[in-house]
């Protein structure tokens, strides 16, 4: 699978959680997750395959093909690369 434009391709380590981030606007617990990077779309600049990412997971998309669950984030939504 090839992603389109600023999508990354991820799976998602089994840790539940890599830490969480507070947004004091909203009160909101936000929770950023560790990912290793399958495929990268053509405009990802910053980020390529085998990297490991550090994401915001409440941005996450999920698409669920043939009984298989197929992860992507934005370039956008990667805080840090490992």
């Amino acid at each position: 699978m090839k992603p389109l434009n600023k999508f990354i391709w991820i799976k998602q380590e089994e840790a539940a959680h890599y830490g969480g981030i507070i947004d004091p606007r909203s009160g909101d617990d936000k929770r950023a997750e560790r990912a290793k990077v399958l495929a990268v779309g053509d405009e990802v600049t910053k980020v390529k395959k085998g990297d490991t990412i550090v994401f915001k997971s409440y941005n996450l998309f999920v698409i669920e093909l043939n009984k298989k669950e197929f992860c992507f984030v934005t370039e956008e939504e990667v805080i840090a690369t490992d």
